[in-house]
């Protein structure tokens, strides 16, 4: 399987052979995910002496984070999928997220910067079966840091929140004013791994899902800033 990950600053590739990452590629760089994305499958694909014909399917982040990284991812993803004759399976990024942090009786709260005052969150009770099967509690949000606050105070009722993701600095005095207890993972844990991708994707393939491409559509949550703006110009934003 091929897995990547484009939805944030962080452009994340992997080649997987059943359930055990090969080779995972993982960079933060001044390079656009459009010039950088194809060239690093290209060259992983080589390394490993593979051709795209010997992969069996496309696993690809369907957000929310950035618009532009996720059309890249996608659209990549689709064009693979499509002209090999492959199925392609989408994971939310903040499932992803959520996946690599690894406590099955705790609150987890992955959170990622949406520009524009807001942040993408998602709440998870009891991550187990080290992740294959992660589904939020709630649905995937787009918040002030306010409103992640007193959310996460609602839902941990006491208990100690882990967070994760490039949004977490954005929300910590929030937190701390809401009176949430909070464990704050390192950065190593801020950015999604097309590796735990892949292993979420080969786990739905497993459970049936049919990975049809066409089927496969971004995860947006919000709208772009370009569009929010361009409908308070015309006067047609509620």
């Amino acid at each position: 399987m091929l897995a990547l990950e484009t939805a944030t600053p962080a452009a994340s590739v992997a080649l997987l052979n059943d359930d055990q990452v090969v080779v995972e590629h993982h960079e933060r760089s001044r390079r656009r995910h459009a010039e950088s994305v194809v060239p690093t499958i290209e060259a992983l694909l080589k390394e490993q002496g593979l051709k795209p014909a010997d992969l069996g399917a496309v696993a690809c982040g369907r957000g929310p984070g950035s618009f532009t990284g996720l059309r890249i991812g996608l659209s990549t993803a689709k064009g693979l999928a499509q002209a090999l004759g492959l199925p392609l399976i989408t994971v939310s990024t903040l499932d992803i997220l959520a996946a690599a942090v690894f406590f099955p009786d705790g609150l987890v709260a992955p959170l990622l910067d949406a520009k524009q005052g807001h942040i993408y969150v998602a709440f998870y009770e009891g991550i187990e079966n080290m992740g294959s099967c992660v589904r939020p509690a709630g649905g995937y949000l787009a918040l002030r840091p306010a409103e992640v606050a007193a959310e996460a105070a609602r839902l941990a009722a006491g208990r100690e929140v882990t967070v994760c993701g490039d949004g977490a600095p954005l929300v910590r005095e929030a937190l701390a004013a809401a009176g949430v207890t909070v464990r704050e993972l390192p950065p190593a844990f801020n950015y999604p791994r097309a590796g735990v991708l892949g292993r979420l994707a080969l786990a739905r393939l497993g459970r049936g899902v049919s990975g049809d491409p066409a089927a496969a559509e971004p995860l947006y949550v919000r709208r772009a800033a370009a569009e929010l703006a361009r409908e308070a110009e015309h006067g047609t934003c509620s």
